[in-house]
């Protein structure tokens, strides 16, 4: 059986990149035809996760140059 990868529907994995919808799809896609997901051990990232990571540094920097 042939496993797939992120990179298959178009994940970059540069640590950079919003992969999300890609990692998605794949999974979509590996449900549906029982095919094994390999994520490659890449960056992947949600760029959700960016802005909240950038909101909390910005909330504790505020918070040190107010103390």
């Amino acid at each position: 059986m042939r496993n797939i990868y992120y990179e298959d529907f178009g994940a970059k994995g540069d640590g950079k990149t919003d992969d999300m919808s890609a990692i998605a799809l794949c999974h979509e896609y590996a449900n549906k035809y029982n095919i094994p997901v390999v994520a490659g051990g890449k960056d992947y990232c949600s760029a959700k996760y960016y802005a909240l990571e950038n909101s909390l540094h910005r909330l504790l920097l505020l918070v040190w140059l107010l103390c």
